[in-house]
C-alpha cells in the first residue's frame, strides 16, 4: 500500500508536523489508525471507526487510559518507564 502524506489542515491538533486528510485515510483503506500524544477529534474518530478502521492509542498513566477507553478506542498500548525511558506522554 502506498500513501502520500501531505501538509494540510491538521486532523489532530496534538500532531503539528504532518497530517493526512481524513478522506485519504478512508480512500487508502488503512486497516489501523494508531496515534500518540492525545486523541484525534471525535468526528474523525467516529468516521474512521464507522469505516471499520481499528483504532489504537498510547497511554502512559491511568488517566490517559481512561480517556482512551471512554473515547471508544479499540486497542490501548500501555507504556511505562520499562519502555527504555521513552514514553509517549500527552
Amino acid at each position: 500500500m502506498r500513501m502520500s502524506l501531505v501538509k494540510t489542515k491538521n486532523v489532530c491538533p496534538a500532531c503539528p508536523v504532518l497530517s493526512c486528510p481524513p478522506q485519504a485515510l478512508l480512500d487508502a483503506r488503512v486497516p489501523v489508525l494508531a496515534f500518540y500524544f492525545g486523541l484525534p477529534d471525535p468526528p474523525l474518530l467516529s468516521k474512521v471507526q464507522q469505516a471499520g478502521v481499528v483504532t489504537m492509542g498510547t497511554a502512559t498513566n491511568k488517566q490517559e487510559a481512561l480517556q482512551l477507553l471512554e473515547a471508544g478506542i479499540d486497542c490501548i498500548v500501555v507504556q511505562g518507564m520499562e519502555a527504555g525511558g521513552h514514553r509517549g506522554t500527552w
